[in-house]
């Protein structure tokens, strides 16, 4: 009795779950079907570490509703009073800023694994009186660290980022 011939299987392209914002965090458009994103995702003025389920739908993926860890509110000055919504710490953020009082404001916790962030996340950072250099401790997925060194970058006094140097590459 001849064995049973092998039939190729179809492959499917990958799918992925979309760009999409919930749970204080913004989740990336790169996370497979059946994949989970784990990571400092949080939206900028939070802080923490988040992961979210993407669940393969027909031939399309979606995120989970459920997430497992938090992003929580930066505290300001102790301004961030229950009563107060994200708009208004953002707004009273920038008017204590443009009055000089700089220890409420942030360079943003940045995670578009862009080329403009090195292709690493950076997490949110109080500005000084003069520039902040910060050190990324992750890269993105798919990518690794260029040297011995990992990539940094400034964090000005107005609350921007620098450019990043030493980025990181693709694995």
């Amino acid at each position: 009795m001849s064995p049973t011939p092998l039939v190729p299987v179809p492959t499917l392209p990958a799918v992925s779950c979309p760009a999409s914002s919930h749970c204080n965090a913004e989740w990336p458009a790169n996370t497979r079907a059946n994949e989970t994103a784990s990571g400092a995702f949080c939206k900028p003025g939070y802080t923490g570490f988040v992961s979210r389920r993407c669940e393969p739908i027909d031939k399309y993926a979606q995120w989970n509703d459920a997430c497992e860890g938090s992003c929580t509110r930066t505290p300001c000055l102790g301004l961030s009073e229950p009563k107060r919504t994200d708009r208004e710490l953002t707004q009273i953020d920038h008017t204590l800023a443009a009055v000089g009082i700089h220890s409420a404001l942030y360079c943003p916790q940045a995670n578009s694994i862009s080329e403009v962030d090195g292709y690493a996340s950076w997490p949110a950072t109080q500005v000084g009186s003069s520039v902040v250099v910060v050190e990324a401790t992750v890269c993105a997925e798919s990518y690794k660290f260029n040297s011995s060194s990992p990539p940094s970058r400034e964090c000005r006094p107005d609350g921007t980022w620098g450019p990043a140097t030493n980025p990181c590459i693709r694995t």
